[in-house]
């Protein structure tokens, strides 16, 4: 394999981890917005989790999780929740 195959191809496997990912993101926000059984602790052990994979998909990317997903996720689960939900995640209230 030529270095431009090897480059294309971990281009093409950035872009199916990305796909993924988006994937993912957009479940947890549909369930965290519309599912009427979900609880205030599994609404936010299912963001760690996301966060969780989010991690191990992209290593070393907390920041961009931090900037791009969590005020999405917090959005969802304030106006679902309230403020009360957002202190969980964040460990205030335990």
């Amino acid at each position: 394999m030529s270095a431009e195959d090897e480059k294309q191809a971990q281009i093409d496997e950035e872009n199916r981890c990305i796909r993924r990912l988006r994937i993912l993101t957009d479940l947890v926000k549909a369930v965290l917005a519309k599912d009427p059984t979900l609880s205030i602790e599994e609404a936010v052990a299912l963001i760690r989790q996301t966060r969780n994979a989010v991690m191990r998909a992209f290593p070393g990317k907390d920041s961009a999780y931090e900037i791009i997903y969590a005020p999405k996720f917090e959005r969802i689960l304030k106006e679902r929740f309230g403020e009360k939900a957002v202190e969980i995640l964040h460990g205030s209230i335990h």
